[in-house]
């Protein structure tokens, strides 16, 4: 997740917010950390998977949805900001992708008194809280888009904190505050969880309860034929193949000994100047986008840093697929480099 940065000053104060990660690695909850580990020692512990595809929905019916769910009575206004539909009222807005299956919410109003609520940071919420509260914004507001199938569930995977840090120029004290908490949730079919953007919801709250904003991504499936999936070893083979080739590297990668490790996978060389630091493996949304692959496939995202001269880093992030045998997608890069390399 990026980080966010938003500055203000005032004639003897200066001010600056950004979501800060209170988790063990990065944001993520728990169960997210361990799902990474064993992405790479067991890979997505399935045979065999269905491929997904996402179905269409009606890009106003969803916005209306919404729009009397979050703020019923509202007299609202509707554009065309290119394929989304904008829908606003006072000092909210929301987006609604073309496919009906998107949808960013903010509400200024909420946003801009989350200041007066802030916390000092001894009194935050708990990760439980957060997403015990974010849950019940979810099925309480969103309940009509979040909607589970059954065999499906809603999983936390990242809780942090929205943090405002003051200093006066006079005294040179300096404050931090909790203002604004956030959780992601995923969806889990089956037991394997959707990675990648697809199947995803934000949602941003202030300390009083007050819904600030959501970003979801959130679509139907149907089903396809299935795909058997490829062993531990040889996911972590493609991940690696798949960072060399995007950083221009032609030496092999390194061999992954699954029976040598210590505590973590992770970090995993792929070659001397480059590791991977994270896989995610079930299966891939890439989320909606003009160019998203068209088949929700079995597949593992990655991370990974390139170490350069004179201590310059560089991060590299994507998806392969994990079907032993998959479907080429000029949507998914890695789908062709893997093929090619074969």
């Amino acid at each position: 997740m990026k980080m966010i940065r938003i500055a203000c000053a005032a004639a003897a104060l200066v001010a600056a917010m950004a979501f800060v990660s209170h988790a063990a690695r990065a944001e993520e909850t728990p169960e997210a950390k361990v799902h990474h580990e064993l992405s790479a020692t067991q890979g997505l512990n399935a045979a065999t998977l269905p491929v997904l595809k996402r179905v269409v929905q009606d890009q106003n019916t969803v916005a209306d949805e919404l729009a009397r769910r979050l703020r019923p009575g509202a007299s609202v206004q509707k554009t065309k900001l290119g394929n989304r539909l904008h829908v606003a009222a006072g000092a909210w807005h929301l987006l609604v992708s073309s496919d009906g299956a998107s949808a960013d919410f903010h509400d200024t109003a909420v946003e801009q008194r989350a200041h007066e609520l802030g916390v000092p940071l001894a009194n935050r919420m708990s990760s439980a809280a957060i997403v015990q509260k974010g849950r019940e914004i979810v099925s309480s507001q969103l309940a009509q888009q979040i909607a589970l199938a059954p065999g499906e569930t809603l999983v936390a995977i990242h809780a942090d904190y929205r943090i405002e840090e003051g200093a006066d120029v006079n005294s040179k004290q300096t404050t931090s505050k909790v203002v604004a908490n956030r959780v992601v949730f995923t969806r889990v079919i089956a037991g394997v969880p959707v990675v990648g953007p697809g199947s995803k919801v934000s949602v941003v709250f202030t300390n009083d309860g007050a819904l600030e904003s959501f970003h979801y991504d959130w679509p139907k499936y149907t089903g396809a034929p299935s795909q058997k999936t490829a062993a531990p070893a040889e996911l972590v083979s493609r991940v690696q193949r798949a960072v060399l080739a995007r950083t221009g590297e032609t030496t092999p990668p390194i061999k992954f000994d699954l029976t040598v490790r210590k505590a973590s996978a992770f970090p995993i060389a792929a070659s001397q100047k480059t590791q991977i630091q994270s896989m995610d493996c079930g299966y891939f949304d890439g989320g909606f986008d003009d160019t998203m692959p068209a088949l929700v496939q079995p597949g593992c995202t990655y991370e990974a840093i390139v170490y350069g001269p004179n201590g310059i880093r560089d991060g590299v992030e994507g998806a392969v697929p994990a079907g032993e045998s998959f479907a080429v997608d000029d949507a998914w890069p890695e789908t062709r480099v893997l093929t090619k390399a074969k």
